[in-house]
């Protein structure tokens, strides 16, 4: 007879450009097994949490902008919640996102999270230099 235990760890860090830290939570497992049966050799789980799509459209990843606030866009799954700094909202039924991100003069990293109702996420940081004219 084999004994399946799962453990459910939480909680990342969302790191601002600005320095600031945002907690959000979210759900990672971590498989265990055991057997009662001595020297059988139990074979693990495999992970529960999966990276989601996540793309963002605009701006592209090293491009340089002249104006802020900028509009960031981009698609994950429908109906998902997206940070994008420190702010927080829920895609469109069709998965997509867009935010209004104030840049300081010089380079920016804009950090973006998607998660599911499942626990499931994905990360992307853009960088962006802001050169107003």
């Amino acid at each position: 007879m084999m004994i399946l235990i799962i453990i459910v760890l939480g909680a990342f860090t969302l790191f601002s450009a600005r320095g600031k830290v945002q907690q959000t939570q979210t759900t990672q497992t971590v498989p265990t097994t055991t057997s009662s049966q001595a020297g059988s050799a139990a074979e693990p789980a495999s992970s529960l949490v999966h990276e989601i799509p996540l793309e963002v459209s605009f701006p592209l990843d090293g491009s340089t902008v002249a104006t802020s606030p900028l509009l960031m866009k981009g698609k994950t799954l429908p109906n998902s919640a997206v940070f994008v700094n420190e702010n927080e909202f829920k895609t469109d039924a069709q998965g997509n996102f867009s935010s209004a991100v104030e840049l300081d003069e010089g380079e920016n990293t804009i950090f973006v999270v998607a998660n599911d109702d499942k626990g499931n996420y994905s990360e992307k940081d853009i960088d962006v230099v802001f050169e107003p004219q």
